[in-house]
């Protein structure tokens, strides 16, 4: 059995013994997931499958990520048929690593396009390039996470430069792309990380949407850390990034969930309760924003 927990050895082949094993299916907003500037507003069906190419101490999902339940096959046929019941905008890959189950999700992904449904992947990047280059064909849009720096990375079992290459590809490939910049506790504080990692997304392209997410205690890791610390290092994304967001905090003061015009910060969508698209006298060409 591979790190993954999913791929085995099977007569000289590399075999996916959990394929198309799901462990959640849900309908909800894209913002969960998060997405805020692919297609607003609408319900996709979240999709888990099982295993993780990283084996993160603070994965909050590690109950599907680290380890596996045997389940009921389902087809790629049988589940765009439920996205289609479900009315739903698209399917949206997410809770565990899709990429250990790349194919199931290419063949799902051609099937529901052809259906008239999106795909998105919630994914690490941590990938050969030609599956990155193999999985865009048929993926709509791309959020990636960002885990802290190299030390971190190497406690969860890879590197980030890998992690830098794919979103790099995707920033000149991908219709779509988000980036999910998780802050580990130890690294809250290390302001010149978080400066190196805003420049570098920034000469990708300033317009890239970045979720800043606070680590809440989970698996192996159990201490808090301060939420407003996320502020300053907002204000360091935002000196350089149009579209920063603190996705997955609702304190008031610390809530950073609406899409602002970087020009004229007038509101453009407002998340708090419910998404709702604000148009104003704005400056901003929405249609430039979102898919």
């Amino acid at each position: 059995m591979g790190k993954c927990f999913v791929r085995r050895n099977k007569g000289g082949m590399i075999h996916n013994s959990y394929d198309g094993v799901l462990s959640f299916v849900a309908v909800d907003p894209i913002e969960k997931r998060p997405f805020f500037h692919f297609y607003p507003g609408s319900d996709f069906l979240s999709v888990g499958l099982y295993g993780c190419s990283f084996q993160c101490v603070w994965c909050e999902n590690h109950k599907i990520s680290q380890c596996v339940k045997k389940g009921k096959y389902t087809s790629p046929n049988q589940l765009v048929k439920l996205a289609l019941e479900k009315k739903v905008k698209g399917i949206v890959f997410t809770y565990n690593e899709p990429i250990v189950h790349y194919e199931y999700v290419m063949t799902v992904a051609n099937i529901a396009q052809t259906a008239g449904l999106q795909v998105a992947l919630k994914s690490n990047g941590f990938a050969t390039e030609k599956v990155v280059r193999d999985l865009n064909l048929h993926v709509d849009a791309w959020n990636i996470d960002i885990k802290g720096d190299d030390k971190e990375y190497k406690s969860c079992g890879g590197d980030i430069s890998s992690v830098m290459s794919s979103i790099e590809l995707l920033g000149r490939i991908a219709s779509h792309l988000e980036i999910s910049y998780v802050v580990p506790g130890r690294l809250v504080s290390h302001l010149e990380h978080h400066i190196y990692i805003r420049d570098w997304l920034s000469s990708l392209s300033p317009i890239i949407p970045i979720h800043l997410l606070y680590l809440y205690p989970s698996h192996k890791v159990k201490e808090f850390y301060n939420k407003s610390d996320l502020i300053e290092i907002y204000e360091v994304f935002r000196e350089k990034m149009d579209y920063v967001y603190i996705s997955n905090l609702y304190d008031t003061g610390i809530m950073k969930r609406d899409t602002l015009c970087p020009r004229c910060n007038s509101v453009l969508i407002s998340r708090a309760p419910l998404p709702s698209v604000i148009r104003t006298s704005c400056c901003e060409d929405l249609a430039g924003i979102f898919s």
